[in-house]
């Protein structure tokens, strides 16, 4: 049952009153002098045209929600025509109370095109001809119970089904069925807090081991005051390759949370786990005009994992604030692997301003040997014990120049490092664009970009300027 089989079955069933459905037509042409991302003496320029039907669907109502934006993409390319493709773009979720205030579902699916390889020519759209892109089909289907115990405690109990299916060979599609099952305290513990955790995840995959982890852990905190907490954790977990023969290790953290205002939040922790010493910060502050974010997280991952961490979109097709970030690129791989992630941003809105700025710095280690086949653990360019680190800064500036005119300049530059292979490459990437509403369901954009990596390996480097009008109609 695919992700889209779902979510009509939820909108089938749903008692809402208010269903939005917007058709819509997008036309757009792009002039690039390096179609393919090649390296100097070796670029092809190119005019592309897309022609992009869509439609859009979204309802709420008193127990079913649902939002899916699917889009089929028509690539045509003017000089080279056998590069012709369609590509089907979707991003769906929705949830449904199916027994008032206990029993639950929720629903995700996306298909989209991405870049697979770090170390190939990374594109800024799909419309690059580098062969270094797959489409990814993932969806997610997630039934949980809820129960409160009075003012004593409350439940909740999740089953998930999720799925992820590449078009290319060298990525093996996988199946996750996960469990999940927590005990909390309620208001009746004022001071004192505890909790129960419990879950459990095995991953299949298509051509290479399957992969089990088993989590089990209590937490016990104590509030020292309204506005500050002290907690620690301890707890079991196991990974393994086969169920019979799984690692088992145990675990601890301790860490605080502090929330002096209702505008800023605080929460560290420090502890050891099977990989060594861990760290985690959650801090977010806002005023009138800003907005504050810093995270540092370590976590073990996998490919089928993260896809399902991140396929719920923004649906909305006329965001007022548009960043093109390439700053933290998806790692396609077999491999289990450490992924150590910091983030930090500040938003400024001054009304008809808004400037973003961000950073981020993320490692991510293979915790496996090749004691099993490195055929079946794929991605060439992230082998056993690798690691690979990314680092980079962001910024983007919209003005809303008038009620029906808004610019948009942002633009980003980021490094990755393969230690093991001592490559190291420079990412730049500049858009400027200007959006016009001609009518309540008609505009246009018009879009400069220059997108460049700079490698210290032969054949790493290239350099594209391109320029896109586009002209978006809705029904």
């Amino acid at each position: 049952m695919s992700g889209a089989v779902v979510l009509s079955l939820l909108a089938s069933g749903a008692d809402a009153t208010d269903w939005k459905i917007i058709p819509r037509l997008g036309i757009k042409e792009t002039y690039t002098d390096n179609v393919g991302l090649a390296t100097a003496g070796n670029e092809k320029s190119e005019f592309i045209t897309q022609i992009n039907p869509g439609i859009s669907l979204s309802g709420k109502g008193g127990r079913v929600s649902a939002q899916v934006d699917y889009t089929l993409q028509n690539i045509i390319y003017a000089r080279d025509s056998k590069n012709n493709t369609s590509n089907h773009q979707l991003a769906a979720n929705g949830n449904a109370e199916l027994v008032e205030h206990s029993l639950f579902v929720d629903a995700l699916a996306a298909i989209r095109q991405q870049n697979i390889s770090l170390l190939a020519p990374l594109g800024v759209e799909n419309t690059s001809t580098t062969g270094n892109l797959a489409t990814v089909t993932t969806y997610s289907v997630s039934p949980y119970w809820r129960h409160t115990f009075g003012t004593t405690a409350s439940t909740e109990l999740r089953y998930g089904h999720d799925e992820a299916h590449y078009d290319v060979d060298r990525l093996s599609d996988s199946k996750n069925d996960r469990v999940n099952f927590s005990l909390n305290s309620g208001p009746a513990f004022s001071s004192a807090f505890w909790g129960l955790n419990y879950a459990d995840n095995r991953i299949k995959y298509q051509d290479r081991p399957d992969y089990e982890t088993t989590t089990a852990s209590g937490n016990l905190g104590y509030r020292l005051t309204p506005k500050f907490k002290v907690y620690g954790k301890r707890g079991h977990e196991e990974y393994g390759y086969q169920t019979s023969n799984k690692p088992s290790y145990s675990f601890w953290n301790v860490g605080f949370g502090w929330a002096p205002t209702t505008r800023t939040d605080l929460d560290a922790s420090y502890g050891e786990r099977f990989f060594g010493k861990t760290y985690s910060l959650n801090f977010t502050h806002r005023t009138r005009l800003t907005a504050w974010n810093m995270s540092y997280n370590q976590d073990v991952m996998t490919t089928a994992q993260q896809l399902a961490m991140t396929q719920l979109f923004f649906l909305g097709r006329t965001s007022r604030f548009l960043v093109f970030a390439r700053d933290n690129q998806t790692l396609f791989t077999n491999r289990v692997f450490l992924d150590k992630r910091f983030q930090a941003s500040v938003t400024i809105n001054s009304g008809k301003s808004v400037v973003l700025l961000s950073a981020f710095n993320s490692l991510r280690e293979s915790l496996e040997s090749d004691t099993i086949d490195s055929r079946l653990l794929g991605s060439r360019d992230f082998l056993a014990g690798d690691k690979i680190r990314q680092y980079g800064v962001m910024a983007g500036w919209n003005w809303q120049m008038s009620p029906h005119t808004s610019s948009n300049l942002s633009g980003n530059w980021s490094r990755v490092l393969q230690p093991a292979s001592g490559r190291e490459d420079d990412l730049w990437y500049v858009w400027l664009s200007l959006v016009r509403q001609f009518q309540p369901k008609l505009h246009g954009s018009l879009e400069l970009r220059h997108q460049q990596r700079d490698s210290n390996k032969a054949a790493g480097d290239y350099k594209e300027n391109a320029v896109t009008a586009a002209v978006n109609m809705t029904f």
